[in-house]
């Protein structure tokens, strides 16, 4: 007997199915229940339940493959050396990669384009599931006329299918092969003999399929199929393919039995008690119903479905989740659950994410794609790095993995390294000396340690990846590479370091995750071994090789069982199969995506097949009209899969940020229930989303506004959970207002506070960019550029030893052993300094820049011309102490702690008893001795322009020169009196603090157009600022000619220089050193009371709600305080 069972969505065809097997298994007879793939797990499981224990020795449930399995066992055939997808498509390259001279339609970039084998093997494995082969394809060509564009693509095709047919039965059997070899077993055995067999959950079969089919209805005493479909008469577009279904079995069933041995029935009724639910069941795609036929049909609503409006595709799987636990609160268990997408597979790492989150238990019925996965890249990077030759990108991406067995701090300071100074090719393989902060000749403790570490892995790094690269360079084939790629994993350890990620990712709650990290070693290490003994013997170099290893990863996927009994079911349309749901989210509502656009297959499209049909006999699958019926269908059955609700959504915002519209789906829901109400999820009261408390806290983390806020907050608060979190609900990310605990302030300096000029200026031009840089010790990435401030360095390097090899040799001042008698001018050619410059310059460079930069031909451009504008300073600075008495006598004097010699800094003692001292660095000292008395002159070299004025030393401004000169004067140690020549009878007295500010210093090497230009610069750019002793006798040492270059502010004639604010009597200089003081104590006092407030220094009126531009926009800081984006709030909004 032949049974074909007919039934909407819903309507028990299953449950027909299991009752008559059960019948079937009380009676003693061999029962076989045949289902899709996906679906064998499923109907195991719930057959388990139906039928007595005893019922395993006569039931089973199988798939086709299955099947043939089955058979195979009893009447041989069996394989145990089955080709998996990914050496198919591999082999259908390899069969490209042979056939290309003889191609004309797939032969250029074929064996380059990842693609093209892909879709080639897809399109002969359709061509196997319909019964069509080689010979057949080039028998169709040969029926066309020559030029035809589908001759050429039939002719390729043939060859193609013909080689890859040979290869594949060379080294493997084709599982699609199976199929039609179980045909032919069946048609010479009787194996179904005196059987029950049942066909469920099937829309359409394969003509593969449809010979084993005829076979079994020769054999069996009893066939069923059910079909989703209200009847072959049924004239509703979705319900195509399974009416086309029907009628094939039918004329099958004819030529075998005749109309006696069959018999078709159809379950009507629908298996739900919401009349909403069996409305949409009924005439969802019934286009031929007005509205009052529908509303007779619906006397009341239940309010069974909803439909949700979301932001994007984030807030859509936030609705979705909530609402699960609004339905678990209510008493459904997660199994009664189902969320449905057209494809799942596009919402991996959105929907599995929330539900992670809200720690909601799932089974996402989807493959994953292994190319994501760490091992994958590790291989494919490893590989680029050999033929790109260490690509910078390539090296971050292999290490990015995490499987290079390295610390992430570790890996974070080798990429920023890199960055720094832009390595690439050989200069991983040389060994690292270039400081990690720049063009910088010191090197901190900080980049000392960055240095180190950052070498410590390229030299781990290198050594093997070294190896690695030798050994593909040695390789000629396939095998030779897979077996240095094993063993690159072996090296670095990779099986270990994946276990360490799957254990974490385990203890995180990531179940899904760790049990797929378990595999990929073994995964990986198969596809290797495959390639090894498939085609390994195949010539290919390392390239060639990426290209076959990416299409075997492409075509690889990891399948996942579900872990638990209680889980929501997440999976695509056109693939899930559900049983028992309660309810359903049909998610994605939008037009092109549910119901989806259809498609033209690249490699044949829909009016090449018809083609082929009509004038071949060559029928492949559904081309054009019936993809959309499916497509529809897909949609019917999404929305008919649950028994009490429907929730369907639609995001208004798509992946690539364009806007979406509605579903047809959506259409026809407004159509069938014009009294639904929409809600817009993101408009609901937030009392509505706390059924997930992780989603609660997002909903009002911006601060509790109503009483609805408030009713969340004390429901999170109850849990007690959330004590950690809960203090911080509304918080700004950034206050411009910020103050540290006293506490934490007196561990942070204690009671003796050591500061620097430089960070005194930086407290002062803004207190939270102060403790970014030098508290939390920030730091801010960039690349190691030539800038202005190199400039600067350079010039600051040239003078202390230029000046310092003059000084030593009696070459500098009035009195050098060359200068002529009456001639101020000493007889120190430029060659001779020319000479000196170089030998200096070339130790700066050795010192400062890397060997490859500094023999590029760039930097020995901009070597020469800073060479020029040394030159012109050092002849400022010689005509200057031409004129002078005072000589030079220390170069970048430290003013610290750290060497006896030197002299202490100035130590102010608080009223609050804590000491604050400032060290720091002195450009250069001068020295003029007179009877009993040593007078000090300091000088800076400023790499700018700005102005000198004694008023800034109230805002804390400019003090770095007058705090070393009033360290110097004071200091009384034995060594530093020593060292500086001083008596004891000696008095240190302060001559000057200047200022000599070049702008010729600040401006970029590569904008200095010719030797012109230079000596107008030069004569203009020259400058000194500051203070001098108001002293005759100290201003003529100073000057003879009381030149107004060297003086600042000039001497007028036959003054005292009473009227130059400038010059200082040494009860000003007394004076001035108690205001610095009083500036200090202040400074200090204010950061001691934590002071790390965003309110930037204005030159306008101190500081102010508002930044001086140039703080802000030179300030490494700015991205951490926004105040600049907060500016946009006006100067009455608190910030």
């Amino acid at each position: 007997m032949i049974n074909i069972i007919y039934g909407p969505s819903q309507s028990g065809k299953t449950a027909e199915i299991k009752r008559m097997i059960k019948k079937d298994v009380e009676n003693g007879m061999t029962v076989f229940l045949i289902v899709p793939e996906q679906q064998i797990l499923s109907a195991e499981r719930s057959m388990l339940n139906e039928l007595p224990p005893k019922a395993q020795l006569c039931f089973s449930v199988a798939s086709f493959s299955r099947l043939s399995n089955m058979v195979f066992r009893k009447y041989g055939g069996l394989s145990y050396n089955y080709i998996t997808p990914g050496m198919k498509t591999l082999y259908t390259w390899l069969a490209i990669k042979e056939a290309t001279p003889a191609l004309k339609e797939y032969a250029p970039g074929s064996v380059r384009d990842e693609n093209i084998p892909t879709l080639i093997a897809n399109i002969i494995s359709e061509f196997k599931a319909s019964e069509i082969n080689a010979d057949d394809l080039s028998a169709a060509a040969e029926s066309l006329e020559s030029g035809n564009t589908l001759k050429k693509k039939l002719e390729d095709l043939a060859l193609i299918y013909a080689i890859y047919d040979s290869m594949i039965h060379e080294n493997f059997d084709d599982p699609s092969d199976d199929l039609d070899k179980l045909a032919d077993i069946l048609g010479m055995n009787n194996y179904f003999e005196g059987c029950s067999v049942y066909f469920d959950s099937f829309t359409g079969f394969t003509a593969q399929e449809y010979s084993i089919i005829k076979n079994i209805l020769r054999q069996a005493e009893n066939v069923a199929f059910t079909l989703c479909t209200e009847g072959p008469s049924c004239r509703l577009m979705h319900f195509s393919t399974p009416n086309e279904t029907a009628r094939k079995i039918k004329r099958m069933a004819m030529d075998i039995c005749g109309n006696e041995g069959m018999h078709e029935y159809l379950l009507k009724d629908v298996f739900t008690d919401s009349p909403e639910l069996k409305t949409i069941n009924k005439y969802l795609w019934d286009y031929s119903i007005s509205k009052l036929d529908v509303y007779s049909q619906i006397c009341e609503r239940h309010g069974d479905i909803e439909y949700y409006i979301c932001k994007n595709t984030y807030t859509e799987a936030q609705m979705v989740a909530n609402y699960i636990m609004k339905l678990v609160s209510k008493g459904y268990r997660f199994r009664d659950i189902a969320v449905i997408y057209r494809n799942a597979k596009s919402r991996i790492g959105i929907i599995d994410a929330v539900f992670e989150k809200c720690s909601i238990p799932y089974f996402m019925s989807q493959s994953t794609d292994i190319t994501l996965k760490p091992i994958v890249k590790f291989i494919l990077s490893a590989l680029r790095i050999y033929i790109y030759n260490y690509n910078p990108a390539d090296v971050m991406s292999f290490f990015k993995t995490g499987l290079s067995g390295f610390s992430a701090i570790d890996i974070d300071i080798f990429s920023d390294y890199c960055t720094t100074w832009n390595i690439r090719g050989n200069g991983f393989r040389r060994k690292w000396t270039m400081n990690p902060d720049g063009y910088i000749k010191e090197r901190s403790e900080r980049a000392i340690r960055i240095l180190d570490t950052a070498e410590t892995v390229r030299n781990g790094f290198i050594e093997k990846m070294d190896a690695f690269c030798q050994k593909l360079s040695s390789s000629e084939s396939a095998g030779q590479i897979s077996n240095a790629i094993y063993e690159l994993l072996v090296d670095f350890d990779v099986a270990e370091h994946l276990n360490e990620i799957a254990k974490k990712e385990a203890e995180l709650g990531y179940m899904k995750d760790a049990e797929e990290t378990l595999q990929l070693y073994d995964i990986t290490v198969g596809i290797l071994s495959d390639m090894a003994v498939s085609v390994g013997k195949v010539k290919m170099d390392a390239a060639e090789y990426l290209t076959a290893l990416r299409i075997l990863f492409m075509s690889t996927d990891i399948d996942t069982i579900p872990t638990s009994a209680d889980q929501v079911t997440v999976g695509s349309a056109d693939h899930l199969r559900l049983n028992n749901i309660k309810c359903v989210f049909v998610c994605g509502l939008c037009d092109g995506e549910l119901p989806m656009n259809v498609t033209e297959s690249v490699i044949l499209n829909n009016s090449e097949r018809l083609i082929l049909a009509s004038e071949a006999g060559l029928k492949l699958s559904a081309a054009g009209e019936n993809e959309a019926a499916d497509e529809l269908f897909y949609a019917y059955t999404a929305l008919t899969a649950s028994s009490e609700k429907l929730i369907m959504s639609s995001p208004e915002i798509s992946f690539d940020g364009s806007p979406t519209h509605p579903s047809s789906v959506i259409t026809r829901i407004r159509f069938l229930f014009p009294d639904l109400k929409f809600f817009r999820y993101d408009d609901l009261p937030a009392e509505s989303k706390y059924y997930c408390p992780q989603l609660a806290l997002e909903a009002i983390g911006d601060g509790v506004k109503d009483s609805s806020d408030r009713a969340i907050l004390g429901a999170l608060q109850s849990t007690g959970q959330y004590g950690s979190v809960i203090p911080y609900i509304g918080k700004r990310v950034s206050e411009p207002d910020c103050v540290i605990s006293k506490e934490l302030s007196e561990k942070i300096f204690g009671k003796r506070i050591r500061l620097t000029q430089t960070r005194l200026d930086k407290y002062m031009k803004c207190r939270m960019s102060y403790y970014c840089a030098n508290v939390l010790r920030l730091r801010v990435h960039s690349k190691a550029e030539f800038r202005k401030n190199n400039v600067g360095t350079f010039i600051h390097y040239v003078l202390e030893h230029i000046l310092s090899y003059l000084t030593e040799r009696s070459l500098l001042g009035r009195n050098n052993r060359f200068a002529e008698e009456n001639n101020t001018q000493d007889l120190f050619d430029d060659s001779e300094l020319d000479g000196i410059l170089d030998m200096i310059i070339s130790g700066f460079v050795s010192e400062t820049y890397p060997d490859e930069i500094s023999d590029s031909n760039r930097m020995k451009h901009l070597i020469e011309k800073m060479k020029r504008l040394a030159r012109l300073l050092v002849n400022n600075i010689r005509e200057e102490f031409s004129d002078s008495d005072f000589l030079p006598k220390f170069f970048e004097l430290n003013i610290g702690y750290r060497f006896p010699e030197n002299p202490k800094p100035l130590e102010i003692r608080l009223e609050s008893g804590e000491t604050v001292s400032i060290s720091g660095v002195a450009d250069r000292v001068d020295v003029y001795r007179k009877d009993n008395r040593i007078y000090i002159r300091v000088v800076d070299y400023k790499t700018g322009g700005k102005d000198f004025a004694l008023s800034d030393i109230k805002e804390g401004q400019n003090l770095q020169t007058f705090l070393y000169l009033f360290a110097i004067c004071r200091c009384s140690t034995p060594e530093w009196r020593n060292r500086l020549g001083a008596e004891e009878s000696d008095t240190v007295v302060p001559a000057g603090a200047l200022y000599l500010s070049s702008k010729i210093s600040t401006l970029h090497p590569e904008n200095i157009l010719d030797d012109t230009e230079v000596m107008k610069l030069a004569a203009d750019g020259f400058k000194r600022k500051g203070v001098t002793a108001d002293s005759p006798e100290i201003l003529h040492a100073i000057s003879h000619t009381l030149s107004k270059k060297i003086i600042p502010g000039g001497v007028p004639s036959g003054s005292s220089g009473v009227d130059n604010k400038f010059l200082l009597s040494e009860q000003k200089f007394d004076e001035l050193y108690n205001d610095i003081e009083d500036i200090i104590k202040k400074i200090t006092a204010d950061i001691l009371t934590g002071n790390a407030s965003a309110r930037p220094y204005s030159a306008d009126n101190g500081t102010c709600e508002f930044p001086d531009e140039t703080v802000c926009q030179y300030c490494d800081m700015k991205s951490f305080c926004r105040i600049q984006k907060k500016q946009a709030f006006g100067p009455s909004k608190r910030h």
